[in-house]
């Protein structure tokens, strides 16, 4: 077992739900597909540098997957992104059911 199993039975957090919160956390918002043209414009020369477009950053698009979960859980190697990912969205998700019940 790892910490992360460890943490997951001790909370009552199911690794699915870190999985399906982990889509809608991090989906492309139509904000981020314009930071992305803007930033594809700029590099491309047909736009001037904006120092906040050059700042700011997008999400990943990438949601946690069952097989990285399933690795984490089971103290393999997962990629440093995946990790970050995961530990968020239990955070995050372990927050809000606290203050769903406890208010």
């Amino acid at each position: 077992m790892s910490k992360l199993s460890d943490y997951l039975t001790t909370n009552k957090i199911d690794p699915r739900r870190i999985a399906l919160a982990s889509k809608g956390v991090e989906r492309h918002t139509r904000e981020d597909l314009k930071l992305i043209a803007k930033k594809a414009a700029i590099k491309a020369g047909t736009a001037e540098k904006n120092p906040e477009i050059s700042k700011a950053k997008p999400r990943s698009g990438r949601p946690v997957t069952i097989p990285q979960l399933e690795r984490a859980m089971r103290g393999e190697a997962v990629p440093g992104p995946a990790k970050t990912r995961i530990v968020g969205i239990s955070f995050d998700h372990l927050r809000k059911h606290y203050y769903a019940v406890w208010g």
